[in-house]
């Protein structure tokens, strides 16, 4: 019995060699494909470039009261992916009371409001608080661009306002549109 098990264990060993044998023997070839893929997608990403500086407000002008609007320039820099659609700008404030751009003061409690534009100078139509618009000297090509924007403060919104630093962060949100 035991010479019976062992001559099956040996027989079986002998059939596996000679199959593999006969599988390394084989001289045929096969060929066959596998599918590689890629997705570029519609991206944008914005940020600070230069920040809109009105620097030192005036408030006088000769023995009364300054009555020039205030105005400054910034930047921001912008890329979005070759071919994408038009990409749309929204702009929030961080002070806002609803619908508006606000600089707040060092105390908390006082704000001047202010419009801001895309353009370097304030020509453009003002942007519509949180509302998608198309920045006008963007196309999506792939290449970081510097887009100018500015921001000007009405004198009747800047003047009786007490001395201190005003402040603002602006958010800016991207979006593919009509």
């Amino acid at each position: 019995m035991k010479n019976t098990k062992l001559n099956k264990v040996a027989a079986a060993l002998a059939a596996t060699l000679a199959a593999g044998a006969a599988f390394a023997a084989q001289t045929d070839s096969g060929t066959g494909t596998l599918a590689v893929n890629a997705t570029i997608s519609a991206q944008c990403a914005v940020g600070q470039h230069t920040a809109i500086d009105f620097g030192t407000l005036a408030m006088l002008s000769g023995t009364g009261q300054n009555t020039s609007d205030s105005t400054g320039a910034g930047a921001i820099d912008a890329i979005c992916t070759n071919g994408a659609p038009t990409p749309q700008f929204r702009y929030s404030s961080a002070n806002t009371s609803g619908t508006d751009f606000r600089l707040v003061g060092a105390d908390a409690t006082t704000y001047i409001g202010y419009s801001l534009y895309q353009s370097a100078d304030s020509t453009t139509a003002p942007v519509t608080y949180n509302t998608d618009a198309a920045h006008p000297a963007f196309t999506a090509t792939g290449a970081s661009e510097v887009l100018d924007m500015s921001a000007r403060i009405l004198a009747a919104d800047r003047n009786g306002k007490p001395m201190q630093t005003y402040s603002d962060t602006i958010t800016i949100t991207t979006s593919f549109g009509a």
